[in-house]
């Protein structure tokens, strides 16, 4: 199991999926794909990216989360490279480029 190195990203991440898909928090392990263990379906993007907006502060797009190769983990890594990127305390979110989106 990898650990996590942005707890507060996780936790928003988690919280962002939890509340897109109906589940619990500790129902979402890091590893879960969001397709194939999660069963998100591509109307479900949307509803993940406004939960990581609401609560982690920074904006995603839809095109940033391939359905079918993306998993909680790589998420939790791309809100915390924005966390970590957003100039001050600020609440500007910004839009993930899509040369990161993950591979």
């Amino acid at each position: 199991m990898s650990r996590v190195r942005d707890p507060a990203a996780a936790r928003a991440v988690r919280l962002a999926i939890g509340d897109a898909l109906g589940l619990w928090e500790d129902e979402i392990r890091l590893a879960a794909s969001l397709r194939d263990d999660l069963g998100a379906f591509s109307a479900d993007l949307q509803a993940i990216a406004a939960g990581v907006r609401r609560h982690a502060g920074v904006e995603i797009g839809v095109g940033d989360m391939p359905l079918g190769s993306v998993t909680v983990s790589n998420l939790v890594q791309l809100v915390s490279g924005l966390l970590r990127e957003r100039p001050g305390s600020g609440s500007n979110p910004l839009v993930l480029p899509g040369s990161l989106r993950p591979q």
